[in-house]
């Protein structure tokens, strides 16, 4: 119930009227700012909440679990995105749909909750908020559904995809690669859901003698798309697919052609792709930018990938549907000197 009448749960001529009111104001660049400002602000909070120092050098640490580390600044950001300011009945409600902290799909039984969070927030926001342009623009059910999506989708794809990044950098050596770069690689990797559903509107014949019939759902699966596709090397062994291991940057220079860089698409193309996903996207690259004070590692040798780039930390994720964590993943956090 939470998600009827919103973009992403409609079809046909409500979702034609929809959808270019959405996308333009999600795409609003001070609501962008804001959160980014936020998530920033609190990456750096949290680290510096408690810190102990290092018996062999006395300085600065800090240990976190990253699933509840990313999950914080996620719900922070979207909840400011959307509302214009902080709001800490929103963001419990929101923070009570992932517990615990990323291990398994938002918790339904919380929905109520943050449907009666954000009625409540709605008369209190500014003028300038994206609810508010959205219940300017759209009937209150729309408006809401909207809300509602944005405030999950948008929570668990920063989430996933910046502890996904962090776990990485903190395990390998990126060396000279951007930002953009290392999340670029961590959406291609491990995408934030596993599968993009779609319907055909139309019969459509593919290559291979494949034909789609017409208005019927279909399952775009994305780790399927990505991994042991045969793009990456010659051998064909999953257990050896070198798609799986970390190299941001490395594999741009051999996309010849769009077909080829539009392959791993983790928030869709074209007019079906996520309105939020600019805006997770700006998030989790402003966190990792305003954490380059620090260094970070893994604590435990049990979720080092390791060079297979399958086991560890990545060996125990799942989809259901979206990106869970079920176990913690500690990281310690040090100040660069």
């Amino acid at each position: 119930a939470l998600l009827d009448h919103a973009l992403t749960s409609i079809n046909g001529a409500a979702w034609k009227c929809q959808r270019p009111k959405v996308m333009k104001i999600f795409n609003d660049r001070p609501s962008r700012q804001r959160a980014v400002a936020a998530a920033k602000k609190l990456a750096l909070e949290i680290i510096n909440e408690h810190p102990t120092s290092s018996e062999d050098s006395g300085s600065f640490v800090k240990i976190v679990d990253t699933r509840a580390f990313t999950l914080r600044i996620a719900v922070h950001a979207m909840v400011t995105a959307i509302f214009g300011e902080e709001n800490s009945n929103v963001e419990e409600s929101l923070l009570q749909m992932f517990e615990p902290s990323l291990k398994s799909k938002p918790n339904g039984k919380c929905s109520q909750n943050l449907a009666d969070a954000v009625r409540a927030a709605i008369s209190n926001t500014s003028s300038t908020a994206i609810v508010q342009n959205l219940t300017q623009s759209l009937s209150l059910q729309e408006a809401l559904g909207n809300c509602h999506s944005a405030l999950l989708a948008g929570t668990q794809s920063i989430a996933t995809v910046l502890l996904v990044s962090m776990l990485f950098i903190g395990e390998y050596t990126v060396g000279d690669s951007t930002i953009p770069e290392i999340v670029k690689e961590s959406l291609r990797i491990l995408p934030p859901v596993a599968t993009l559903p779609r319907w055909a509107a139309q019969e459509i014949k593919l290559d291979g003698n494949i034909t789609l019939p017409s208005h019927k759902p279909v399952l775009i699966d994305l780790l399927a798309m990505t991994h042991g596709s045969g793009d990456f090397d010659d051998d064909k062994d999953q257990q050896h697919d070198s798609s799986w291991k970390f190299q941001p940057g490395a594999r741009s220079t051999t996309t010849s052609t769009a077909t080829k860089e539009n392959k791993s698409c983790p928030f869709g193309l074209g007019a079906r792709q996520c309105p939020a996903g600019g805006l997770s996207v700006a998030v989790i690259r402003g966190v990792l930018e305003e954490l380059v004070s620090h260094t970070w590692r893994l604590v435990d040798q049990k979720d080092l990938v390791g060079p297979s780039g399958r086991g560890g930390w990545i060996g125990r994720v799942s989809y259901q549907p979206t990106l869970a964590f079920p176990e913690p993943v500690a990281i310690r956090f040090e100040r660069k000197s």
